[in-house]
């Protein structure tokens, strides 16, 4: 099997051939399956790479049937990327499929070098559909350039050359297929070398389907697969890749601002290009006059001869454009190369400044999401933390109710202790672990009751009043968590608005179809330009005591979590009311009747 490969890495094809034949013969008589599935799937290959897709089918098939017969899972995902590059030479409709199908058999098997050839051929099946396949490459490449698979590497790079081509992206193709030649070359691959020349012709008289995009499709594909990116390096590299490859240039830089300076964040640069630093000079001068710097040729512009470095590296054609959102300049994107003309720069002049335009509010996002992640981390470790003393209090609590105090008052306290101890455990437990709400049937009534019992007290040390009322008992689908989370949150909010000695009145009633729980202060009332804010999250309405102003959003998605809504009034005898409404339950639930009885 050995020397089958060997004969079609190096180009004899007729020594394949018979090599593959005796291989497979000698495997079938020794009843040795794996030998002979091997030599199977390299006959097949030979089939495939001169074209008899339906002879390579049949040789797969026979391999396919050895390693189902004798469980040689080992073999598998082999022999799934060979079906898959077998359906995108064929340009079968079922290419993606299989090629999809491969990459999870090879990821499976822990196979980088046939996941990386498989997700490869999944670009070029995506690439023809008219997909981004630039997350698709980059997954293929990046596994294999860590571990130095040179081999499988080079053949990835054959594949991505014919998805950069398929989508017409010629500058991308050429520079990967001169890549491949470089090392068929000086590993003396006579097959692999055919292959890429066989590419490189089409490169040099593209047929139609590898026309090249317009600047609107490409900014179109660009501005998806920037939006699918999730951290910050990730995205500026993806943002330099681009650069180089709309340009045509050596070497392109993203620089960011940074406490006031501009840094290097991702650079991509041509195999030869200089490895120096790019002209401050010109990056200053784009970023302060807030738009692009062109320049064929520095050695003419007297303003940008201070560029000493990259003149003396030749690279006199310059363009930099700055990153810029509404509020704030985020750093530049630099771009230098060979003497091209200004026609040529000027006529890509346009694309650029969209591409950063793009670049700026993808940059802005990522930040923002790192930055959430970030604030999820630490938050969630706080509830961590919070977990352990949540814990003592509760143990405190139980004491004090198995030991029986005489005092009345005490009893009552060490109760209450206790049920919001076990509450402070499980709002803690819930996000550690991020449990989804458990809607069951409760008795609002009863459960607004609980909560007014605890609220009553911290009314009481405010020097305020809860006053509580409720009709006939109404039911509600919902989490108990979370519904006394909301009815916390709203009388506590009145709490904060009302006047010392002040009443504050919660009320459960049904209305219709509705479950209402209304709470009402005597404070100065919400101002009209508040009433539509005051349940985004961050607002506070004036005169509040210092908080977040994150309760009444809580509120607000937890009503909409259980179907219902909530509303804000200035009630017409002073003060604020906010009324949570749930859609109410008619029957109390019941239990399944029993069988037999």
């Amino acid at each position: 099997g050995n020397v089958c490969v060997a004969y079609r890495v190096a180009g004899r094809p007729e020594g394949g051939w018979l090599a593959g034949a005796v291989a497979a013969e000698q495997a079938a008589a020794l009843s040795l399956p794996i030998l002979e599935a091997r030599a199977h799937g390299n006959l097949g290959d030979l089939a495939l790479s001169s074209g008899d897709y339906q002879e390579a089918e049949r040789l797969f098939d026979r391999a396919e049937e050895l390693i189902n017969d004798h469980h040689l899972e080992g073999e598998a995902a082999e022999l799934a990327r060979r079906r898959a590059e077998l359906a995108v030479r064929a340009g079968s409709p079922s290419a993606q499929l299989l090629s999809e199908t491969a990459v999870k058999i090879a990821l499976g098997a822990n196979n980088q070098a046939e996941a990386g050839r498989a997700l490869a051929l999944q670009a070029i099946a995506v690439a023809r559909l008219g997909g981004v396949v630039d997350d698709l490459l980059e997954r293929a490449q990046a596994p294999l350039k860590e571990a130095g698979a040179a081999h499988a590497l080079a053949e990835v790079r054959l594949h991505t050359a014919e998805a950069w081509l398929e989508k017409g992206r010629l500058n991308r193709a050429s520079t990967e297929l001169a890549r491949v030649v470089l090392y068929a070359d000086e590993m003396g691959f006579v097959q692999l070398r055919t292959r890429a020349d066989l590419l490189s012709a089409r490169l040099a008289t593209p047929s139609s389907s590898a026309v090249g995009p317009s600047p609107v499709e490409w900014l179109t594909e660009l501005s998806v697969s920037l939006t699918e990116k999730r951290s910050l390096a990730s995205l500026l590299d993806a943002i330099a890749e681009a650069t180089l490859d709309l340009l045509s240039c050596e070497r392109c830089f993203v620089l960011l601002s940074e406490d006031g300076e501009l840094v290097e964040a991702a650079r991509r640069m041509r195999e030869g290009a200089g490895g120096g630093p790019p002209s401050m000079t010109v990056v200053h001068k784009a970023v302060d006059q807030g738009r692009e710097v062109i320049a064929a040729d520095l050695g003419e512009r007297a303003d940008l001869r201070g560029t000493s470095s990259v003149l003396g590296m030749e690279l006199r054609a310059v363009m930099c454009v700055p990153l810029v959102t509404a509020s704030e300049t985020l750093g530049a994107i630099y771009a230098d190369s060979r003497r091209v003309g200004r026609r040529a720069l000027s006529a890509s002049a346009m694309t650029m400044r969209a591409l950063a335009a793009h670049a700026a509010v993808a940059v802005t996002n990522v930040r923002h999401m790192e930055a959430m992640a970030f604030q999820l981390r630490w938050a969630r470790e706080v509830a961590h933390d919070i977990r352990s003393p949540a814990a003592i209090v509760g143990t405190i609590a139980s004491e004090l109710s198995e030991a029986r105090p005489a005092d009345a008052l005490a009893q009552e306290l060490a109760a209450d202790l206790e049920q919001v101890s076990s509450q402070l455990a499980e709002m803690a437990r819930r996000f550690l672990e991020l449990v989804v709400t458990q809607s069951r049937p409760l008795e609002a009534t009863a459960a607004v009751g609980r909560a007014a019992t605890l609220l009553a007290r911290e009314a009481r040390r405010r020097g305020l009043l809860l006053r509580f009322s409720a009709g006939e008992s109404c039911w509600v689908e919902g989490d108990p968590g979370e519904l006394n989370r909301a009815v916390s949150n709203l009388v506590n909010n009145a709490f904060k608005y009302s006047p010392a000695g002040g009443e504050v009145t919660l009320t459960v009633a049904a209305v219709g179809r509705d479950v209402r729980i209304s709470v009402r202060d005597r404070g100065p009332g919400i101002p009209e330009g508040s009433l539509s804010r005051i349940f985004d999250a961050g607002v506070q309405a004036p005169g509040a005591e210092e908080g977040f102003g994150l309760g009444l959003s809580i509120t607000h998605r937890v009503a909409r979590d259980h179907g219902g809504d909530i509303e804000a009034r200035n009630h017409p005898e002073g003060g604020a009311e906010l009324t949570l409404r749930l859609p109410r339950r008619h029957a109390r639930p019941t239990g399944r009747p029993r069988h037999g009885g």
